[in-house]
């Protein structure tokens, strides 16, 4: 495939290099590090006993088979599993690690739940990482609470409505996501002439294409568009790294 060549343009590696990689795994995190992402995404859920989990679904019954809840289990017993390639998942602690001094970190809290979202902000602070690091937060409640607890935490905002925009923004969000099939809603579009940071996440949700999806036609639209970050599966589609 043609490769979209734009070294200002950001490739967040969704789920990590996940095109290639088990997602969410640390080889898809490696693999998007050598893929020159400016950002490796990763999902965060909370386990029962407090350990912020790397997991996009609610259980890892799609990507292991076991569709132990992440929340009713030990996180001993998560890391048990096997997420792909025989590799376990990954705490938060661990990809923060992985991350120090190589590449951003975008942490998308799963959801508006305020406890969760205190236990990302923990461990960022803890680790040292609030400069390199960016929280991808679901309400502007969230967003308020964070920015209150640090004047160094970057909120991202994923919008659940562009209708919402302004209300992260004035939460003190740095930044916010809309889908691909959002990028031309009139808020969006708006946010952009009125030079707001607005990422977006690859997929055309309303043609059944999966999150992280797209073509190197559609990266170059949501550049001329003013879009400043892209979420997506093949972060070489925009580095232009051998894959």
């Amino acid at each position: 495939m043609t490769k979209f060549q734009a070294p200002e343009f950001l490739a967040i590696a969704h789920r990590g290099y996940s095109e290639r990689y088990p997602e969410n795994s640390r080889s898809a995190y490696e693999g998007a590090i050598a893929a020159g992402a400016a950002y490796i995404e990763s999902d965060a859920r909370l386990s029962a006993d407090g350990e912020v989990v790397s997991s996009h679904d609610p259980n890892f019954g799609r990507v292991s088979g076991n569709p132990l809840t992440i929340s009713e289990t030990h996180s001993r017993d998560l890391m048990a599993l096997d997420i792909g390639d025989g590799q376990p998942p990954m705490l938060l602690t661990d990809v923060l690690a992985l991350a120090a001094g190589r590449v951003n970190v975008l942490v998308d809290v799963k959801t508006d739940d305020l406890v969760l979202a205190g236990a990302v902000l923990d461990r960022v602070i803890t680790a040292g990482a609030l400069g390199s690091t960016v929280v991808g937060l679901r309400s502007a409640e969230q967003v308020r609470l964070a920015c209150a607890r640090d004047a160094g935490v970057q909120c991202l905002g994923f919008v659940p409505d562009c209708d919402d925009i302004a209300s992260f923004f004035d939460a003190g969000a740095i930044a916010v996501r809309v889908w691909e099939d959002d990028i031309e809603h009139p808020t969006a579009v708006r946010a952009l002439k009125e030079g707001h940071r607005v990422w977006a996440t690859a997929g055309r949700r309303s043609r059944g294409e999966a999150p992280g999806f797209i073509t190197p036609e559609r990266l170059a639209y949501l550049q001329d568009m003013g879009f400043e970050a892209v979420l997506l599966n093949d972060p070489t589609l925009i580095t232009g790294a051998s894959a």
